[in-house]
């Protein structure tokens, strides 16, 4: 019996003996997992950190190139139409200069997501605009491209009011969808256990949106001088020719050609934008998913991903907190 007793305090000790190395070698894998937790968040907050600086100094670092000319500047919260207006003015450029073939060139190799920025564009615009009048576009989000919280943006308005400068804007509520997405499957700034519903909540989310909008309220008012021009997304995906005409002519200051306009449209659909960027995806090896493109879906009011509560959530947080000169997305969706 007492053999007995041994042999099995003995079984009983080499069994603590084996789990107590199996703790030890799981706890050292959590500690190694961490450390590459930590180690991705701080190449995140690297990345995030020069995101936010280089849109912070973009439009002033252009605006000083003395090489650019005169400039002017498009300005929105990510996710909000900028890419697409800025189509619009490229392919508008393009056809009035009679260059479309430069755009042959480009998307031949890929699909530039920052056309304005293309050198070939860029130099055509430094060239000729000054005997045309048209300018060299500033596109920028005004330092907000990262994840500053709602709370810290420090946008000067007066520092674009000094030259033709257009907002383009969007309900913040398909806004903050669409960043998450973008921020998530495109940019990698978004930790993959924070889902949508606790991003819209969070610091960066829709009150961060509304924030913003908020800074260049007062600038936008009917008595406001200078005023600054806002071109609504639903607007524009509403009557593109209308609203086109009204952001190139603010942005050129002067009467915008019919032909060009039409061609610019045309061409700046957004369904030919979105397969422009498919094709590129293709070309290039990257797995096309929707959630990774630039140009996403483009919806107005099609939050199919938001649950009641959630919708029922950015409505409270839009009528209340959103300021009255935005008066058109204050109505309740839910």
């Amino acid at each position: 019996m007492v053999l007995g007793r041994l042999r099995r305090a003995r079984h009983v000790f080499t069994e603590l003996d084996r789990l107590r190395a199996s703790v030890n070698g799981l706890t050292k894998e959590v500690r190694r997992l961490r450390e590459r937790v930590r180690a991705e968040k701080r190449k995140r907050k690297r990345l995030e950190v020069r995101k936010v600086r280089g849109a912070r100094n973009a439009a002033s670092k252009a605006a000083a190139d003395p090489e650019l000319g005169p400039v002017s500047y498009l300005l929105s919260y990510p996710k909000s139409g900028r890419t697409w207006s800025s189509f619009l003015y490229y392919y508008y450029c393009l056809t009035w200069f009679d260059a479309l073939d430069l755009d042959a060139a480009v998307t031949d190799r890929d699909f530039p997501i920052r056309p304005e920025q293309h050198v070939r564009f860029v130099k055509l615009l430094r060239e000729r605009g000054p005997r045309t009048g048209l300018r060299t576009l500033v596109c920028s989000h005004a330092g907000v491209a990262g994840k500053k919280p709602y709370w810290s943006l420090d946008i000067n308005p007066s520092r674009f009011l000094d030259r033709p400068t257009v907002l383009v804007i969007r309900d913040p509520r398909d806004a903050v969808v669409s960043h998450f997405h973008h921020l998530r499957y495109r940019d990698g700034l978004q930790a993959e256990d924070v889902d949508l519903a606790e991003f819209i909540r969070s610091e960066h989310g829709v009150r961060r949106v509304v924030a913003f909008l908020n800074i260049w309220a007062d600038a936008i008012r009917p008595d406001s001088s200078p005023l600054l021009p806002v071109i609504y997304y639903e607007d524009l995906r509403a009557a593109p020719e209308r609203h086109a005409r009204r952001l190139l002519a603010h942005l050129i200051g002067l009467e915008v050609d019919e032909t060009a306009l039409r061609k610019a449209v045309e061409l700046s659909a957004f369904d030919r934008l979105r397969q422009l960027e498919r094709e590129a995806h293709i070309r290039s090896g990257i797995v096309d998913r929707t959630n990774r493109r630039r140009m996403r879906r483009g919806e107005i009011g099609g939050q199919h991903e938001l649950t009641p509560g959630d919708r029922e959530y950015l409505d409270r947080i839009v009528h209340h907190h959103l300021d009255p000169a935005f008066a058109r997305y204050r109505a309740r969706r839910s």
